[in-house]
């Protein structure tokens, strides 16, 4: 045994993440992404574009299930806690 398959089989084989691809009006379409550390591999998540929950923009996601606003929508998103701007329950 090779000290590169040794760390190989130590450390594992990195995910292979999916390229961001240009933007061609499907909205339908994700690529799946496997973990190849098992035999078979496991799907992990899917990738693609998806519309931005807030402005319904389409954004490319390496996670459609969890990821669903823009980076600009998600860096001006604030969640409605119930309260109002003085911080006092409406």
């Amino acid at each position: 045994m090779t000290d590169h398959s040794y760390a190989r089989e130590v450390i594992g084989k990195e995910i292979h993440e999916v390229r961001r691809w240009e933007f061609d009006g499907d909205l339908q379409r994700k690529v799946p992404v496997f973990d190849r550390n098992f035999a078979p591999p496991r799907l992990v998540r899917y990738a693609g574009w998806r519309p931005c929950l807030k402005c319904r923009e389409p954004h490319f996601t390496p996670d459609i299930s969890r990821i669903r606003l823009c980076q600009p929508c998600k860096t001006t998103y604030q969640p409605d806690r119930g309260f109002d701007k003085d911080g006092k329950r409406r």
